[in-house]
């Protein structure tokens, strides 16, 4: 009796144990599927760090930092920061309270799936902690011809899901025919989305379609104490009528067109 007694409550502590894990590794509430969701997140945080990472052929990544975020301090010109990127130092230039590294040209790494992120303000350390590289998007099938008056559907490739993903569907005619030169529309999907339909007319411009875009973005996070870092890589095409073409935009395109954060969001 006493043999069965002693069985069950070690299997109710391997049970326990085992759900415990389980909710370590449960990243769900990193989904957002609208900008209320993602802000709520962010806000809720003293510091950010966002990384934007660009594959370069299959030996390399190169990480840029898109922005460092003080949601409950204040930045200084005086302040001194020093961060690490899987052990390798990255000199932090911090411009009338704005850091940044690399001249924006940011830090190439040997290729790999995590990235471990130690951040220091002042000797104080914001960050220390590992974060997923979201997966590349590949394989992205568009219509030949775009033709705005129609459905259009988009298909793509992911190696794995990332935990938040986000595609903005943009359109642009000649800046003479007015205002309305362009338009554009960005939607949260789930993670395990591979295909998008836009109806007809989802997009709507004063004159013909001069180019136009797709650009999925994958998001992954990691939080340390009360700061978190966010990991960034899009696959981003161009659109081009006269090539009749996708064209592959650089990191620094890519950047220009992600989404800027709110100043007032509260």
């Amino acid at each position: 009796m006493r043999l069965f007694i002693l069985c069950v409550c070690l299997s109710m502590l391997i049970f326990a144990a085992a759900c415990s894990k389980d909710k370590d590794k449960d990243e769900s509430h990193y989904c957002f599927m609208n900008d209320t969701e993602f802000y709520d997140f962010i806000f809720a945080h003293n510091w950010g760090l966002d990384l934007y990472v660009s594959e370069t052929g299959k030996s390399n990544l190169v990480v840029y930092m898109y922005g460092v975020w003080a949601i409950d301090s204040i930045m200084s010109p005086d302040d001194t920061y020093t961060l690490k990127l899987n052990n390798f130092d990255v000199p932090v230039t911090n411009e009338d309270g704005n850091p940044y590294f690399n001249n924006g040209e940011g830090k190439i790494l040997p290729m790999t799936t995590s990235i471990e992120v130690v951040f220091t303000r002042n000797g104080t350390i914001l960050l220390n902690k590992s974060v997923t590289v979201p997966a590349q998007p590949t394989d992205i099938v568009a219509p030949s011809t775009w033709n705005l008056a129609q459905p259009m559907t988009f298909s793509w490739t992911l190696s794995r899901n990332s935990h938040t993903q986000y595609v903005d569907f943009y359109a642009e005619c000649d800046t003479t025919y007015g205002s309305n030169y362009y338009d554009d529309l960005y939607t949260y999907l789930a993670p395990s989305a591979r295909t998008l339909t836009y109806p007809a007319n989802s997009l709507s411009l004063d004159g013909p379609l001069n180019h136009g875009s797709l650009r999925l973005t994958q998001f992954n996070f990691a939080e340390y104490s009360d700061n978190y870092i966010m990991v960034i890589l899009s696959g981003y095409y161009l659109y081009n009528p006269a090539k009749r073409q996708l064209v592959k935009a650089d990191a620094k395109d890519i950047m220009n067109r992600l989404p800027q954060r709110p100043y007032n969001h509260k």
